[in-house]
């Protein structure tokens, strides 16, 4: 009875850790598939950057352009230019900001499983230009 007793305790402990795990791999995944999602989003916003600056006819020109799924307007190329690079900036946070999560969640996955050491130093973030300047001799500025 007390064995019983026992399993049934360790099965309510383990149960919702289960579920936690289960649920942050979920998130995890679907947070890599919106970072899939919004890169090739990013590709055809290059593609289309790089198509309406290399063209000199393009210049003046008032061009289609599609938003949404079944929407066209048509705009000054100066104004679809400053459109795209706001919304490719726009893309690249949101890229930046689901790979953080993705780090913390995966993280926080490991920690759960008990497996601190994998997850060693993978939170680690690059030197900005500020700090690298920063740590040069002076002779290398």
């Amino acid at each position: 009875l007390k064995m019983a007793q026992s399993y049934r305790a360790n099965t309510r402990d383990v149960a919702p850790l289960l579920d936690r795990m289960e649920t942050l791999a979920e998130e995890i995944m679907t947070h890599k598939q919106q970072a899939i999602d919004l890169d090739v989003k990013r590709q055809s916003n290059r593609e289309a950057l790089s198509a309406l600056t290399k063209d000199p006819k393009l210049g003046k020109a008032k061009i289609w352009l599609c938003t949404g799924t079944d929407m066209f307007l048509r705009m000054p190329s100066a104004q679809v230019i400053e459109q795209l690079r706001d919304d490719q900036k726009r893309v690249e946070e949101e890229i930046q900001n689901l790979q953080k999560e993705v780090k913390t969640k995966t993280k926080e996955l490991y920690d759960l499983q008990g497996d601190t050491e994998t997850m060693a130093g993978f939170t680690l973030n690059p030197l900005t230009p500020e700090e690298f300047d920063m740590i040069r001799t002076p002779s290398e500025r």
